[in-house]
């Protein structure tokens, strides 16, 4: 994630969200000018360093599950993406309603 604020400040969000992703410092805006970045938040999708998948809109619609779900297909195929989400969603119930709801849940979906 890159942020046009100060190394120290992204430094202490970072430490005190207990981030699991990379923080970036872009106070002059340099990495921004080179994404051309024409809208906040947007998101960019590296794999191995390389710049292979960008969003091309807002997404005030649909929110970060399907600028996930976009770059995930483009990263890991259509098939891959939607069980990677799958087991991300199946993650969320249990945080939030427990296992066993989540198993009750879980049983439906399976064919």
């Amino acid at each position: 994630m890159v942020f046009q604020e100060k190394a120290e400040k992204v430094k202490e969000a970072a430490r005190k969200g207990k981030w699991k992703v990379a923080a970036i410092a872009d106070e002059g805006g340099k990495i921004a000018k080179v994404l051309n970045v024409v809208f906040t938040p947007r998101a960019y999708g590296f794999v191995d360093g390389k710049l292979v998948w960008l969003q091309k809109g807002p997404d005030i619609y649909f929110g970060v599950v399907s600028v996930l779900r976009s770059f995930l297909k483009v990263a890991k195929g259509e098939a891959r993406a939607e069980k990677l989400l799958n087991a991300w969603s199946a993650e969320m119930r249990e945080k939030a309603w427990g296992k066993g709801a989540s198993d009750l849940v879980r049983r439906r979906e399976e064919p």
